[in-house]
């Protein structure tokens, strides 16, 4: 693995403007990469890239949480090192003690992110990273923003970063953390505190990854609570106590309609009956779902143009040839299909605010990474 830089042990103060809360955290010295996980990196691990075209170069984006942890325990493998994650029976337990490579807690990656410094951002917004305003709306190659003071590169904007942490058990079941904002993003959300949660096998083109490493072999990174108050998995930890490990989460279909009936508890039968109960709630749950699945639709039938990105200026493909209308066909695409993700965040998070409670097996979650705090 290319650079690694160490981190020195200290604290960092999370903060959740969800829940209003805040939080101090220990951190233990532990290792970071300077860049996130590059496409040329990991299609060299995986042996394949994710759907998209784009520079070897480009934080690799479209990986599933999931995608993350099988990336780092085969980076392992190849550099000799002892595997940090046991998956099986669709669950993953961190062996805390592993000398392999990992993702960074979002304590870690918060701490590694301010580098010292206390103000929303580690330096001037558009001379550190890639957003709405500057990044032409695409995702740009790794590294070539002002690396923070301890030499982190992209730690904002460009491609958001899966952390290990789940988002909140008792309010999101298994959403994991996302960190750091991305190329589409308002300058709002390129800030070191803001907390953003996703389904841990959901894709989206601006989250990526990067890994990290214990400090050493054999001496646990994971930061400690200090003093007594609330984990984000919904536990109450004791002073020098380590988080418990996470509950187990599963690995469920892949697609739109797929997450959302696994939202809401819901198979297929039980989602056609509900369409027609009498219950004016009843039938609004029924509505909710099917407009969702109009937007998969709609996004399904976009794919074949979206599955190709841009590689570069004036190198614009459809399908991997030349598109003479390749620039302004691809912003309008994407851009339907991100007014897509907005209606079908809306669906989802009208169903949890309307009808939470009155299905027994609704989990109050919403298949969007779309949801601030912080």
């Amino acid at each position: 693995m290319d650079t690694l830089i160490a981190v020195p042990a200290g604290q960092v103060t999370l903060s959740d403007r969800r829940t209003r809360t805040s939080w101090p955290v220990e951190v233990a010295s532990f290792r970071l990469a300077a860049l996130p996980v590059t496409r040329g990196l990991y299609e060299e691990i995986i042996g394949r890239c994710p759907v998209g075209g784009g520079d070897d170069l480009q934080p690799v984006t479209d990986v599933t949480w999931w995608d993350t942890v099988l990336f780092c325990n085969a980076l392992s493998a190849r550099d000799g090192l002892d595997p940090v994650y046991a998956v099986a029976d669709q669950a993953v337990t961190w062996d805390r003690a592993a000398s392999g490579y990992r993702l960074p807690s979002e304590a870690e990656w918060e701490y590694a992110c301010r580098a010292g410094t206390s103000g929303p951002r580690y330096g001037p917004l558009d001379e550190v990273a890639w957003y709405r305003d500057n990044s032409g709306e695409r995702l740009r190659v790794a590294g070539r923003k002002a690396p923070n003071a301890w030499g982190f590169h992209d730690m904002l904007g460009n491609a958001w970063d899966w952390c290990w942490d789940i988002y909140d058990a008792t309010v999101y079941g298994g959403y994991r953390v996302l960190r750091g904002g991305g190329w589409f993003d308002e300058h709002w959300s390129c800030r070191a505190s803001v907390r953003r949660r996703s389904h841990p096998s959901l894709t989206l083109d601006d989250v990526g990854f990067r890994v990290a490493r214990n400090a050493r072999p054999g001496l646990p990174g994971h930061p400690r609570i200090r003093g007594r108050g609330s984990a984000r998995n919904g536990t109450t930890l004791e002073a020098g106590h380590a988080a418990p490990e996470t509950p187990k989460a599963s690995l469920p279909d892949r697609s739109v309609s797929g997450q959302i009936e696994h939202v809401l508890g819901l198979g297929t039968g039980r989602r056609r009956l509900v369409g027609r109960q009498r219950d004016p709630q009843a039938r609004r749950l029924g509505a909710l779902i099917g407009g969702a699945e109009r937007v998969e639709a709609s996004a399904h039938a976009l794919h074949p143009v979206l599955g190709h990105g841009v590689a570069g200026p004036g190198d614009h493909t459809v399908r991997g040839e030349p598109d003479p209308v390749g620039a302004d066909r691809l912003r309008d695409e994407r851009g339907r299909v991100r007014l897509g993700r907005e209606r079908l965040r809306d669906i989802v998070g009208d169903a949890d605010a309307q009808l939470l409670g009155h299905t027994a097996n609704a989990i109050p979650v919403a298949p969007d990474r779309q949801c601030a705090s912080g």
